[in-house]
This record gives C-alpha cells, sequence and structure tokens, in this order.
C-alpha cells in the first residue's frame, strides 16, 4: 500500500517493516543496556573506560526510549501521534539532539584516551580532567539550546519524511543566529566524527604493526585496544548515513537543490528518518552485544545473574564476600598471634 504527500510516496508496509525493527533494536537495547550500566557502574572507579562505559550504556537506555514515539508515528501512516503536542515535540527534540551529540563525545573520549595510551602507555591520562571535559561538554549542548529557545530563535515541529521532530527557524527568512546555530552542529558532528576516525585508524595502524603479546599483561592490554577498535568501527559504520545526510541536508538548503529531492522521492522519505533514528537505535542495540562478545568477565557477571536475577542489583557482592573473608582471616591471624 502506498500513500502520496506532497508530491513523494512512501511505503507503508515498508514503515511498519522499519517499525518493527525499531521495536526489535529498542528490545535489545534495553535488555543489554540496563544490565551492562548496572555492571560499568560497579566497576566505574577501576578504570576510566568503564567510567566513560557507564555513561555510555546510560544514555543508549535514554536514546532507544526515545525512539518509541517515531515507532508509533511509523505504525499510524506518518501521522504525528505524540508529536501532536508542540511542547512534547520541543521536548523530545532537545533531549534527543543532546543524547545524539552527547554519545558521539563520549565514543571520541573512549577512542582518543585509547588511541593515547597505544603511543604512551607509560603516560598517565587525568581522569577527572577527562570527566570535565564531558561535562563541559554536555553543559555547552545544553546551554546553547536553552538560549536559543529562550531567545525565541527556534521553533519545533513534525517532519513527516523524518518521522519524527526537529528543529526549524522561528522566523523565515531565517536569519544570522539560524545560521549559526546550524554550522556550530555541522561543526560538532562532523568535527567529533572524524577526531573519531583519526583515533580509530592511528590506533588500528598501531594495532596491527605490534609484535605478538607474549604476556599476560601485554595480551589484556591488547585486547581491550581491539574492543575499543570495534566499538569505535560500530559506532561510525552506523553514523555514517548520519554525516552524510546532514551534509546532503545542508547543500540542500544553502544552494537551493529541492529539486533534486524531488528527483529521489526514496531518500526523502527513507534516506532522513533511517539515518537519523533507526541506525541510531541500532547502535545502541550492538553495543551490549559487543560487550558480551569482547568482555569475558562481563560475560561471566551478565551469565551469573540471569541464573540468579535476585542478585541483579549486588553486582559487587563476589568482591564483597572476598574482602569480608579476607578481613574475617586477618582478624583470627590477629587474635592467634
Amino acid at each position: 500500500m502506498t500513500t502520496e504527500a506532497a508530491g513523494h510516496t512512501f511505503n507503508e508496509i515498508t514503515d511498519i517493516i522499519i517499525g518493527g525493527l525499531l521495536i526489535f533494536s529498542i528490545i535489545v537495547s534495553l535488555i543489554g543496556n540496563i544490565p551492562a550500566f548496572l555492571y560499568f557502574w560497579s566497576i566505574r572507579k577501576k578504570s576510566l573506560h568503564f567510567a566513560l562505559y557507564t555513561i555510555v550504556s546510560a544514555a543508549d537506555v535514554c536514546t532507544c526510549v526515545c525512539a518509541f514515539p517515531v515507532v508509533a508515528s511509523l505504525f499510524n501512516k506518518r501521522r504525528p501521534t505524540l508529536f501532536n503536542n508542540y511542547t512534547f515535540c520541543g521536548i523530545w527534540t532537545l533531549i534527543f539532539n543532546f543524547l545524539q551529540r552527547f554519545t558521539m563525545f563520549m565514543v571520541l573520549m573512549i577512542s582518543a584516551t585509547r588511541c593515547i595510551a597505544v603511543f604512551a602507555p607509560f603516560y598517565k591520562i587525568n581522569e577527572k580532567a577527562a570527566m570535565l571535559a564531558c561535562a563541559c561538554f554536555g553543559a555547552f549542548i545544553i546551554v546553547v539550546d536553552i538560549a536559543y529557545v529562550a531567545t525565541a530563535e527556534l521553533s519545533f515541529l513534525y517532519w513527516s519524511p523524518g518521522a519524527g521532530s526537529g528543529v526549524a527557524p522561528s522566523v523565515l527568512p531565517p536569519g544570522k543566529s539560524w545560521t549559526i546555530y546550524i554550522l556550530l552542529l555541522l561543526v560538532i558532528i562532523f568535527g567529533i566524527s572524524l577526531a573519531v576516525f583519526v583515533s580509530f585508524v592511528l590506533s588500528t595502524v598501531a594495532l596491527l604493526r605490534r609484535k605478538e603479546a607474549n604476556t599476560e599483561t601485554a595480551r589484556k592490554f591488547r585486547g581491550v585496544t581491539v574492543t575499543i577498535a570495534l566499538f569505535t568501527a560500530v559506532f561510525l559504520l552506523n553514523n555514517l548515513p548520519l554525516f552524510t545526510m546532514q551534509l546532503l541536508q545542508s547543500c540542500i538548503e544553502w544552494f537551493e537543490l529541492d529539486d533534486f529531492i524531488q528527483k529521489v522521492p526514496v531518500l526523502f522519505w527513507y534516506g532522513f528518518m533511517t539515518s537519523q533514528f533507526f541506525f541510531t537505535t541500532l547502535n545502541t542495540a550492538l553495543n551490549p552485544c559487543l560487550y558480551l562478545v569482547r568482555m569475558e568477565k562481563f560475560r561471566t557477571w551478565a551469565f551469573q545473574r540471569f541464573r540468579k536475577p535476585s542478585a541483579l542489583y549486588t553486582v559487587n557482592s563476589t568482591y564483597q564476600s572476598n574482602n569480608l573473608a579476607s578481613l574475617a582471616e586477618a582478624q583470627r591471624y590477629k587474635r592467634n598471634y
């Protein structure tokens, strides 16, 4: 069944299939990322990467939850559905855009810090400074968005080709402030993506040139580096459509290439929607799968907890029991001698 709108066509059956795949990705993401968050939270102080993975897992849970209104629109012939309310549109758009950009920065931090560890293994990264950088970036995004909303420079609207809500200039034709906002968005997206890609390439090349690990420490270091390289590769592959469509959309607006979109209705109805929402949600589902495959301790912990659900929230129970046993043994030794 095909529905026409604005001179273009979209296929309702295709929408339902994509909506079903989104639901599947959301379920996998929730089942995988909630335990991942609990696990990484329990060991967040052991390593900077564990702290960053904790934040990524939490952001992934929120991102996949944000995909529910998009699914509702896909199942409802691209009607606004939940996006009928302007306040909901505004809040949802700000939250989703924040999560998308903030997650990009977190991936950059994970990839860049590993790249530094590969090339300068004896350099100690300041973990507090790294976490402060994440907080400052998040605050910067929030402040910019709130400032633009407070000055009525942005408006929010439902866009049926994207099956979701987005930002638009409040005044037409848009002024310089709107151009600055879009340029800032592009700099964040492409700047972070380029930095992630460069750190990924450098780490991968250095890893391939290294000799085979002979010690346990070297094998562990190599394993962690491979895991982060795969994590970064999954991010880049899932976000490549987003980068492409953002660049295309900017070119269409700046060079007035509306005729190009008119000639490619599939790109119009599915390019923007899949790049913005489908692949982003898919990325959140693939991350916990990667954790299970590559992180043996997480895999062991997850299997033990699912066999005994009551222990799900006592992540450190094993370590606590061992510490208590060691303390009791030390006290007995002290009393005897």
